[in-house]
Order: C-alpha cells, then structure tokens, then sequence
C-alpha cells in the first residue's frame, strides 16, 4: 500500500508554483479575451446606431418622394380631368 509523505519536498513546491501560474495566466486571458469582448460590443453597438441613423434618414427621403408622387398623381389627375372636358364640348360640336 503507498503511503504519504507530510514532507514538503522541491517537487511539491515547484508543482504549487506551476499551478499557482497556470492559473495567473488562464485569468490574464481571461481579462484580456473580456476586453476584446467588449470593445467588440461597442463597436456592433456604434455600428447599429450608424445604421439606425442612416434608416431614419432613409425613410424620411421615401416619406419626401412619397409626397411628391402623390402631388404628381394629383396634378396628373386634373389635367385628365381637363381632357375629358375639352374632349366632352368637342364631341358636342360647335354651339
């Protein structure tokens, strides 16, 4: 049956100091690999507010040509109109 030593030897010493650094270095990546994470968020999150400025922007054009389209189709109807008129009294012959 193996039995245990209470000595503190070289070895154990050496292994509490390698895992003493592996875990130093496993938080250091974890801090550096969390503010790469969050400077990736800022940069979506600009990203999205550039883009939900460039909509807003979007939509107000297509809401202006919206409104010029119905002007358009407005004037467009009343000179129709003015047609079937001038059309009407041709067709009726001279007074």
């Amino acid at each position: 049956m193996a039995q245990i030593d209470n000595r503190v030897s070289l070895g154990n010493i050496i292994s509490l100091g390698a895992t003493l650094l592996t875990g130093a270095g496993m938080a250091a990546a974890l801090f550096v690999w969390g503010g790469r994470l969050s400077e990736r968020a800022d940069s979506f999150d600009r990203s999205i507010l550039q883009m939900q400025t460039a909509i807003s922007g979007h939509e107000t054009r297509l809401r202006q040509m919206e409104q010029l389209s119905a002007r358009q189709d407005e004037r467009l109807l009343l000179i129709l109109d003015a047609v079937r008129k001038i059309e009407a009294k041709i067709d009726r012959g001279p007074p």
